[in-house]
């Protein structure tokens, strides 16, 4: 994000510069259709280039900021080549440009603009992917944890053993869940808060067993209905 709003100042820095330095020299009454062109088009890339980065600057999101920081590449290619090409038709007096000056740089800016939608969509789908995979492992990560407590809690070795085991069976299932699974996971995870209540309150070592037996069972459902989803 600040890479791309130092490359926009810079740009119009640069803007300002290329208007300044071809107009101090310019020989007004010889400027012919060249000039004009190549001058005006040289000048609405650099804009372009520095309104473009700063509008992608202002959307940036933490989980695409390697994907956005290509456009401070292409911009860079794109406004360095449009002016090198226009700065030739500043100076060019001779010869029949007039249709290739406006033809080649409306193709240059409809081809820069393009790509950079493209890629600014392709940013919305990564950051809709990123919040979508956040958004189903969520309950997951909350019965991970969960267990992890109640793991910490517990002290005696054999309710230790049973709760490492149905803590291993989680671990190793599927981590994304569906809407099918929402009430098996729901109901587990109460289970879970059940659980740690009992081992706080020092209840006996079968009702704890029968506990994790049902949390269990309630495991197996859930991955169960994943596995013919898949």
């Amino acid at each position: 994000m600040k890479g791309n709003k130092i490359c926009s100042i810079v740009l119009f820095v640069f803007a300002a510069l290329w208007a300044f330095s071809i107009l101090i020299f310019t020989d007004f009454e010889d400027a012919g259709f060249y000039y004009w062109g190549g001058f005006a088009f040289g000048l609405i890339a650099i804009i372009l280039g520095a309104i473009v980065n700063l509008f992608i600057s202002s959307r940036s999101n933490r989980n695409t900021t390697e994907i956005e920081m290509i456009p401070i590449y292409v911009t860079a290619v794109y406004v360095v080549a449009s002016v090198i090409f226009n700065a030739v038709f500043v100076y060019l007096k001779d010869g029949n440009y007039n249709i290739t000056i406006p033809v080649v740089n409306v193709i240059a800016i409809v081809g820069y603009l393009v790509y950079i939608h493209g890629l600014s969509s392709y940013a919305d789908r990564v950051v809709a992917t990123g919040n979508a995979v956040g958004g189903k492992t969520s309950k997951y990560g909350a019965i991970s944890t969960q267990m992890a407590k109640i793991l910490g809690m517990c002290n005696d070795p054999d309710i230790k053993k049973k709760v490492l085991e149905l803590k291993q069976k989680v671990d190793y299932s599927n981590n994304l869940a569906q809407d099918a699974v929402v009430y098996e996971e729901q109901d587990f995870y109460n289970t879970l808060l059940g659980l740690e209540n009992m081992l706080a309150d020092g209840s006996s070592k079968e009702e704890i067993f029968a506990l994790i037996d049902e949390a269990d069972g309630i495991w197996k459902i859930r991955n169960s209905k994943l596995s013919t989803m898949s």
